[in-house]
């Protein structure tokens, strides 16, 4: 058997990557994901926000159901999402709860994210439904009744 060789020396026939090139890809991928995570967290809080909107919506159905039937809108102030359901449930006026979108779980009156507050003023007869996002922090939507 006879080993071709170039300029005295065989050559060898390696498989695999150099350390060099192992290093180069990392570092590549590390500085892609360093630039897509953020996008991709603005874009999950942005689904979770929308998805919010959606169940103040929903909640605000309910209230106005609830009003057809009682001839009032339910009555309190700083009311947390479990409060209202509680009343929403009397006159059937809600099927189904919703979900806290920050958190996965029915909504409780501590929500650390996602809060909902609901307000009803008896004198003027005006209600709102406020939806909070991330940390509570920024109003995402608020409904009133005309």
């Amino acid at each position: 058997m006879k080993i071709l060789t170039t300029l005295s020396r065989p050559i060898r026939h390696t498989a695999g990557f150099s350390l060099i090139e192992v290093i180069i890809v990392i570092a590549i991928i590390g500085f892609l994901s360093a630039m897509l995570f953020p996008n991709f967290a603005k874009i999950q809080t942005k689904a979770k926000e929308a998805s919010l909107q959606a169940a103040v919506h929903a909640l605000q159905s309910s209230v106005e159901s609830y009003s057809m039937d009682a001839g009032t809108y339910p009555a309190g102030t700083n009311l947390t999402v479990p409060q209202l359901i509680d009343i929403l449930k009397t006159t059937g006026a809600l099927t189904k709860v919703p979900k806290n979108p920050f958190t996965g779980h029915t909504y409780t009156g501590s929500d650390a994210a996602g809060k909902i507050m609901y307000d009803y003023d008896a004198q003027t007869n005006h209600y709102s439904l406020q939806g909070f996002g991330a940390n509570n922090e920024n109003l995402v939507i608020k409904l009133e009744n005309i």
